[in-house]
């Protein structure tokens, strides 16, 4: 282990003589990376051909990266986290169904959940820049689904080579603050409210909603999941989103 660090400083060096900031930003990223092992783990698995490779490679990703992982965990800019939250329900969403996790409704609103935790965490882990971040954010993801699930169902549900890495998560996560404060708070109560109502929609509305809005699937999907033509699946639609409208909560 020695010997990896002591090639990480010679890599540095290389970059410190062009871009000496960059070089002292990256230093202490990468010198917490290989505190946690996660260079180690990078060598071994292949993922770099060797120490020199990856610190290129952390060098890459800040200049690229570094304005945006600022806002994001640093300035926890509210227009950026908007966007990455609604990027993260879908991911949690996809994770959950291919799981066959809950029916559509419930899934959505685990979904919800899910990204709102992994947000959390998101926010306040920092960015080990040897990856692109959305990579690294479903990753974070999709370990905070898996928990979650493995909590619902108190089942072996998680596969055994993941137990471990879920476990470290346990206690974290409630520990963590808010990622974007009062007005994420709000979002995230708006988002459940608007769950309610698309909850007390008749039948065949809620099914389309969640089909047509969460599961991307198109008129003619729909169709055959439910045996309407595509000019009732049109009226279900209106009457659908005309009565989440007439509510006050409703989120254009």
């Amino acid at each position: 282990m020695n010997t990896i660090w002591a090639d990480v400083e010679e890599a540095l060096r290389e970059i410190e003589e062009r871009e000496p900031e960059l070089c002292h930003a990256v230093r202490e990223t990468a010198r917490a990376n290989y505190d946690s092992g996660r260079i180690e783990r990078f060598l071994s698995g292949g993922a770099v051909q060797n120490v020199r490779s990856y610190v290129s490679r952390m060098a890459t990703h800040f200049r690229e990266q570094r304005e945006y992982v600022t806002r994001v965990q640093k300035n926890q800019d509210h227009e950026v986290w908007e966007a990455l939250f609604v990027k993260l329900q879908k991911w949690a969403y996809s994770i959950l169904s291919k799981k066959q996790f809950l029916e559509p409704t419930e899934r959505y609103i685990n979904a919800v959940q899910c990204a709102a935790d992994a947000g959390v965490v998101i926010a306040n882990r920092p960015f080990p820049y040897d990856t692109h971040f959305d990579a690294w954010a479903y990753v974070t993801l999709r370990f905070v689904c898996l928990n979650h699930m493995r909590r619902m169902r108190n089942e072996a549900s998680v596969p055994p080579e993941v137990e471990v890495s879920l476990d470290r998560w346990n206690g974290w996560l409630q520990s963590l603050r808010d990622p974007g404060g009062e007005q994420a708070r709000q979002r995230f109560e708006q988002r459940h409210d608007l769950l309610k109502c698309i909850g007390e929609l008749a039948e065949a509305q809620r099914t389309f909603v969640i089909l047509y809005y969460f599961e991307q699937k198109s008129y003619e999907d729909i169709a055959a999941i439910t045996g309407k033509n595509k000019n009732a699946l049109y009226k279900v639609n209106f009457d659908a989103l005309d009565n989440l409208r007439k509510n006050t909560l409703w989120m254009e």
